[in-house]
């Protein structure tokens, strides 16, 4: 008996079929996440020195991660963070609006903005890695976008350039 391709036969069939959806469902037209725009801020990297290519050197894991204002009083820098990854998901559900689009396609899903925290928190370069589809990445781009600036990132003591990816949930009651 061959049950191991009956098995993933099933589980491509599952796949690739709407679970959940109405045949009344309108398909998205969000654009994909190639065609969406990269939101530049005009923060200010003059700072930067570049390398003998006259590459600026970002930063991707550095001693201290930019984090979010309104923690800056905390000693303790594990409570800091925690409180600041508080405020910040505090501020997304507080600004996020799902787009209609994908209400009424009953779309979920997680959106991935990657962007750079400049050394003066200024946040620029966001962009959508991970568009769930139906508009989710770029409205959580747009919410990236309205964030305040963010204490920036340090090594060695140093404000340094870092790149960071915020992943924003969209789920429906």
């Amino acid at each position: 008996m061959k049950i191991i391709p009956f098995l993933s036969l099933l589980l491509t069939i599952s796949i690739l079929s709407c679970n959940g959806c109405d045949d009344d469902m309108m398909p998205c037209t969000s654009p994909m996440v190639d065609d969406i725009l990269i939101i530049n801020n005009g923060c200010d990297f003059t700072d930067l020195d570049p390398d003998d290519n006259g590459v600026m050197e970002v930063f991707k894991v550095v001693e201290d991660m930019p984090v979010f204002p309104g923690c800056e009083d905390i000693e303790n820098k594990q409570e800091r963070k925690r409180c600041a990854d508080s405020l910040m998901f505090a501020f997304v559900e507080e600004h996020k609006i799902y787009p209609t689009e994908a209400l009424g396609n009953n779309v979920e899903g997680i959106a991935v903005v990657r962007f750079l925290v400049s050394t003066s928190g200024c946040l620029d370069y966001i962009e959508v890695v991970r568009e769930p589809g139906c508009g989710l990445g770029v409205e959580a781009q747009r919410i990236v976008n309205e964030m305040p600036d963010w204490n920036p990132g340090k090594q060695r003591g140093v404000p340094v350039v870092v790149q960071y990816n915020l992943p924003v949930v969209f789920e429906l009651d």
